[in-house]
């Protein structure tokens, strides 16, 4: 952020034809308040002061002039206004470090300045937007602020444009090739692969300090060799290797060489983040700097193209965004007008329209970003007004010219079996990095749901009342008729009109069947909540089904609401249907005028279909390829959901994955079990595929275990299941005792939400009072929000479950100890493992040991590896579950970790080793 010249006059721009004041308010121990202010000479024509207390500054105006003569503005509002994506919290958070010897009024004016700037950037029609949005939430200051800035805009140009010409369009480009034979493609040579990173390689020459790791070189050559080969490749990368670059660099130059894409999938967002903000830069340099020669010595080095591609719903719909400014004129809820207005600006300048910036934004209104994402079943393709300039048609058009091109798990699948691509290029190379989530991630994409929230979902998109206010496509096309912008003869319009207004009774009639039924099937639910499996045996022609465990007075309740439900589903249905025929049969084609709402309906009633015929599958429960089940659904209300899914997706991934790809690369830290891959193998498919094309590579750790972490193992602890003891009691001691020990710097890893918060609630008051604070996770905010506060240093413990397992980077002082609460196993009621270990135990095998044995032994590595991110970490990992030492099966976990594991029998040994750790082991503040 820039400085404000001492000597300068420090005012706004003289184009201004106005002129501002910032005013820091200093709170006094009378509760009154002394004001700074700069320039300390108010400019004549000052017409707004820009303060940190908005409140008390207008009651200081007002006690000392009688009126408020000034129109005043919370810098920190406006900010977050102008940029709703910034995770600051409070007003000292935004001003830039470069600042931080000025006095706090100055801070105040140059944040200020850099709103000026903001303001003065967006269009017109942004800044027109926000102001009546202020002017409704009566917040009269904003709204004379955007709307100076607004008549500035108008004189710099033509304001009336329409607002989606801000837009550019999408640049179309000459289709592809079709992709080469493997015979007629160039080979990556091996060794020139392997010495970009070796020392005294490209990279050394662009990274200093730089240290070779053989086990990236490892990775490199497997890489290298597999994608020329044609195979594919297992790869266990260990901690530190560098994986996202061992694939990387090989994948870059085949793609260089062939002129041919190759997919990068990951399963978060934040590794998508790292590879194209940081590893895919760094491939580019070390490709600039090979050394080349001949002809090509003579010619600039082509850029390596890279595209990042997302799901649908992650990019901002244009068309959405039409419909709620249209709604601001209508019926948009006051306390939705804010919201609104932070979300026009961020739109206004937004490049990729990617609203994953968004996320742990401070000024952010999650329901309000679900209502502007682009969804496939309301997308109108072709006959969308905004097609031209849909981010989504963006991101495919990138992504269809990229060499690297870096998506997700789902995108993969779905266009998986597909003959024609949509979203990715064609493509004979794949790898997947984070590998060890695939079997979770193809559970979960070819899973069917039938729950409340997307029947809420589907309704509220065509109908939604909200007091007199109504929303959604049927008032659209109601109000589409009667604006009189289609002329047809009355007997059409007044047969469109009541087929509107019964298909709207119909949508309350199917919300209301649809209540009914998820309230009929939480009648199958015990007392404890838990989830519960159903299933009907498969259908014999001679015999009727047999009804799963339950009362058939609870079956019948539930077949007469699914009946119910279904008859509502038909007759909306038909309504759409009639709908669509009055279009295609009024006179003259006037009512084919309406292209975008005949696309609406169209959808609606496929979306419709598939979810009557999705729940009709779920809860006839016949499959033998699925397991069936049903669970409470999220809400106060006695709802459950019902869902499917597939007891296997290795025979799908084989089938329209490995037989479809030259290469399939899966990549992870944590992939093999005692040093051998079919535990994956058999889960992902892999058994599956012919003789010869499976190679693995196990890429060894840079890291001294030994020598950098210690692993303990409390061993007088009960076993977290003892009903004698109290292991959560016991527990809570243990986290406060090594939490005031290394003053906090501790994450713990539970697997139950239910232990997690026993755990706070004990332990919370005693390290508070300690001075260590508690992140919690489902209390103290987001997990991006909890991490960046976990980040910051000492004095913070940190309680966390399946998510804080992986993908958690502290490199530093900040964690030096992972308690493990329990060892990783999955919950034996859960319904897909239960269902998958029954299906092993009939084939002849311990579901237990081939299934929730090796998931857990995984996990556990994946929670230890969060200690150890970088050579220069030390810390501790205590695992708090003595079964590691009792059981027979705790040897397993045991020689799956990286360092050797000692046990500390009594609680006078478990402290002096913490105490032991931290003089010689950890950092210190004088360190």
């Amino acid at each position: 952020m820039p400085q404000a010249s001492a000597n300068s006059d420090a005012s706004a721009s003289p184009r201004l034809p106005w002129q501002a004041q910032a005013v820091w308010v200093v709170p006094t121990p009378d509760g009154g308040g002394g004001v700074e202010v700069f320039p300390p000479q108010r400019p004549a024509k000052t017409r707004f002061l820009l303060t940190n207390d908005a409140l008390h500054l207008g009651e200081l105006l007002e006690s000392s002039t009688g009126a408020a003569t000034w129109a005043v503005i919370d810098l920190d509002d406006l900010h977050r206004l102008l940029h709703p994506e910034s995770a600051a919290e409070r007003l000292e958070e935004r001003f830039g470090a470069e600042t931080a010897e000025l006095p706090p009024v100055r801070r105040l004016w140059t944040l200020w300045e850099q709103c000026e700037r903001d303001l003065r950037a967006l269009p017109c029609w942004a800044l027109d937007m926000v102001a009546q949005a202020m002017r409704e939430l009566e917040d009269h200051a904003m709204a004379a602020l955007f709307g100076c800035f607004a008549g500035m805009a108008g004189e710099r140009r033509d304001a009336l444009h329409e607002w989606a010409e801000s837009f550019p369009p999408t640049v179309r480009r000459a289709e592809r090739p079709d992709l080469p034979d493997l015979t007629d493609c160039t080979a990556v040579a091996p060794d020139e692969a392997v010495a970009l990173l070796a020392e005294g390689g490209a990279l050394a020459r662009c990274v200093p300090g730089y240290e070779p790791r053989p086990g990236q070189l490892m990775m490199v050559r497997a890489v290298v060799d597999a994608i020329n080969s044609g195979v594919h490749l297992v790869v266990e990368a260990g901690t530190g290797v560098g994986k996202s670059l061992g694939y990387l660099l090989p994948a870059a130059l085949w793609a260089r060489l062939n002129d041919v894409p190759v997919v990068v999938s990951t399963n978060t967002r934040n590794l998508q983040t790292q590879l194209i903000e940081k590893d895919l830069p760094a491939v580019q340099r070390m490709l600039d700097a090979m050394p080349r020669h001949g002809v090509a010595a003579a010619e600039p080095p082509r850029k390596l193209r890279t595209a990042l591609i997302k799901g649908r719903s992650n990019y901002l719909c244009l068309r959405r965004l039409s419909q709620l400014i249209e709604q601001t004129q209508f019926d948009l809820m006051r306390q939705e007008l804010r919201a609104f207005a932070a979300i026009i600006c961020w739109a206004a300048r937004t490049p990729d329209g990617d609203l994953d910036t968004l996320l742990g934004g401070t000024g952010v209104d999650q329901a309000m970003v679900f209502r502007l994402c682009s969804q496939g079943d309301e997308c109108a393709g072709h006959a969308c007004g905004f097609y031209r300039r849909c981010f989504v048609q963006k991101a495919r058009e990138r992504a269809l010219r990229a060499d690297l091109v870096v998506a997700n798990h789902a995108l993969v699948f779905t266009e998986m079996g597909a003959t024609t691509p949509v979203a990715l290029p064609r493509h004979a190379q794949v790898i997947f990095d984070e590998a060890h989530n695939l079997e979770e991630a193809a559970t979960r994409f070819f899973s069917i749901e039938a729950s409340p929230s997307r029947l809420a979902t589907f309704t509220r998109r065509l109908a939604q009342r909200q007091g007199k206010r109504r929303r959604g496509l049927l008032e659209r096309l109601r109000r589409r008729l009667a604006s009189g912008a289609i002329r047809m003869i009355s007997s059409f319009l007044v047969s469109f009109e009541e087929a509107i207004l019964d298909a709207g009774q119909a949508v309350d009639r199917l919300r209301q069947e649809g209540h009914a039924l998820f309230r009929a099937l939480y009648l199958l639910l015990p007392a404890n909540g838990e989830a519960k499996r159903f299933a009907f045996e498969a259908p014999d022609p001679s015999e009727p089904l047999a009804p799963p465990p339950a009362p058939p007075a609870v079956w019948k309740t539930i077949r007469e609401a699914q009946t119910a439900f279904r008859e509502a589903g038909g007759e909306l249905a038909a309504l759409f249907q009639k709908m669509l025929k009055l279009i295609e049969e009024s006179q003259d084609g006037e009512l084919n005028l309406m292209v975008e709402e005949t696309s609406d309906l169209t959808n609606a009633l496929q979306t419709l279909t598939q979810m009557l015929d999705e729940i009709d599958f779920v809860l006839a429960g016949c499959s033998d390829e699925h397991v069936f089940w049903v669970e409470r659904a999220y809400g106060a209300e006695p709802l459950a959901e019902a869902w499917a899914a597939p007891l296997k997706v290795g025979p799908q991934l084989a089938k329209h994955l490995y037989e479809t790809r030259r290469s399939v690369i899966l990549c992870s830290a944590t992939l093999s079990v005692g040093g051998r891959f079919d535990y994956i193998g058999e889960r992902l498919g892999l058994n599956l595929v012919e003789a010869g094309r499976i190679r693995t590579c196990i890429a060894p750790s840079p890291f001294d275990y030994v020598r950098q972490c210690r692993l303990l193992v409390p061993a007088y602890l009960p076993e977290p299941n003892n009903p004698d003891r109290s292991y959560v009691t016991e527990l809570a001691t243990l986290l406060c005792q090594l939490g005031t020990a290394l003053n906090g710097r501790t994450l713990v890893l539970f697997t139950s939400y239910e232990m997690l918060r026993q755990c706070a609630r004990l332990a919370g008051p005693v390290l508070e009072a300690a001075g260590i604070r508690l992140l919690v996770q489902g209390e103290s905010g987001s997990r991006d929000l909890i991490l960046r506060t976990f980040r910051k240093g000492e004095g913070h413990v940190l309680l966390g479950t399946h998510s804080f397992w992986e993908g958690v980077d502290v490199v530093g002082d900040a964690l030096s100890c992972v308690i493990v609460a329990r060892l990783p196993f999955s919950s034996p009621g859960e319904p897909v493992l239960s269902a998958r270990c029954e299906q092993l135990e009939r084939e002849g095998t311990s579901g237990f040991r081939a299934l929730s044995l090796p998931s857990a032994v995984l996990r556990l590595r994946q929670g230890f590896g969060r200690l150890i991110r970088h050579r220069g970490d030390r810390g501790l990992v205590i695992i708090a579950d003595t079964r590691i030492l009792s059981k027979s099966y705790g040897g397993i976990f045991r020689r799956s970790l990286p360092s050797p594991l000692q046990g500390c029998p009594d609680s006078s040994a478990f402290l002096a080793q913490i105490t032991e750790a931290a003089t010689h082991l950890l950092p210190t503040d004088s360190q």
